[in-house]
């Protein structure tokens, strides 16, 4: 339908950093809104807007288990391995199920190790 297309077509124009703004100018105290938000600056390379938000997610809630892990892998990226791995061992310590931090633990020991 027409609608359906001005849909898609809108979906395409939006810029989703600006989105995720908008998400938290909705809900400044949502601290995994900001860790999200963080985690997905860090993939796009973008280093200090992504320890903002993830910096404001634990400020929000220390205990967050996504923003501990989303600090590993932002201290991952940046080569300072054994930062992450301490991020890693906190997210751990915060849910031990997470199978992904142990993961990403173990490759930021390996990469120690190398270095």
């Amino acid at each position: 339908s027409e609608y359906l297309a001005w849909r898609v077509r809108m979906a395409q124009l939006l810029d989703p950093y600006d989105d995720a703004e908008a998400l938290i100018a909705l809900s400044p105290q949502n601290a995994s809104t900001h860790a999200y938000l963080g985690d997905f600056r860090r993939s796009g390379k973008s280093y200090d807007p992504a320890a903002y938000r993830i910096g404001t997610a634990i400020g929000l809630d220390p205990e967050l288990e996504v923003a501990r892990h989303f600090l590993g892998l932002l201290y991952y990226d940046l080569g300072l391995y054994q930062k992450a791995i301490r991020a890693f061992d906190l997210a751990i310590s915060l849910d031990p199920g997470n199978a992904g931090v142990y993961k990403d633990r173990a490759e930021a020991h390996i990469r120690l190790d190398m270095y």
